[in-house]
């Protein structure tokens, strides 16, 4: 490992994400950073946050072999999902990265890389050193204020690949805020997410539904809520 002062330390301020060595460097500020913070982790908790982060940031060769570990497994699967790629299926290796525009650039939840970065830090601290529970919270709240199509892309992926969540439609929908009773989910057309809608007519003439012989456009395609949700009166 390098350190400040080291004769190959490079001040990381200085290096492009594909030089090699930024991996090295980042890597050491990392263990150093979540070292400090959790002093009394283990050392696979260490390794896995620092690593998980630093081989999504910039080219990264080496590290610890502790990806297949379940915990490095958890972790990775969580920031990928989260940046609107496809973590692989239990037992399998095959990936796919988030979606990226014509220049080359990661189409990312928000659409900035210093803000996802920023938000995936202490979320992936509070995954492997706090809860699980605590950690989807602070997903949720990401792609909720995230709000753009990247953003849905990534909810969805997360609902369905790490949490394994399959919405039950015909399950009673309750408002976590007010209580109101039976609710729909439905989406509203905006964009970035969905809210349940107070139901002020009987289940299967929701707004929106369309007429007999007509099909839905996926835009009215009734599905589960990637989102907490939220009472709409």
């Amino acid at each position: 490992m390098l350190w400040p002062g080291h004769p190959e330390w490079a001040a990381p301020a200085t290096l492009t994400p594909d030089d090699v060595r930024a991996g090295t460097v980042l890597l050491s500020l990392a263990l150093h950073y979540f070292t400090r913070r959790h002093p009394e982790a283990d050392a696979l908790q260490v390794c896995t946050a620092a690593q998980v982060l630093v081989s999504h940031a910039v080219a990264f060769l080496g590290g610890y072999p502790i990806e297949e570990e379940a915990i490095y497994e958890q972790a990775d699967a969580w920031l990928l999902s989260l940046a609107g790629g496809v973590p692989p299926a239990p037992g399998d290796i095959v990936a796919l990265t988030p979606p990226y525009d014509a220049e080359g650039h990661p189409l990312l939840p928000g659409g900035d890389i210093a803000a996802f970065t920023r938000a995936m830090v202490p979320l992936i601290e509070t995954l492997v050193f706090t809860s699980e529970a605590q950690a989807r919270a602070l997903a949720e709240a990401f792609l909720r204020q995230a709000g753009d199509p990247a953003a849905q892309r990534a909810a969805e992926i997360f609902q369905r690949c790490v949490l394994g969540h399959v919405v039950d439609m015909d399950a009673l929908v309750v408002c976590a805020d007010c209580g109101a009773e039976p609710l729909d989910v439905w989406y509203t057309g905006q964009t970035g997410g969905r809210r349940c809608v107070r139901r002020a007519i009987p289940r299967g003439n929701r707004p929106g539904r369309p007429a007999e012989g007509r099909s839905e456009s996926p835009r009215e395609h009734r599905s589960g809520h990637a989102f907490p949700r939220e009472c709409s009166q």
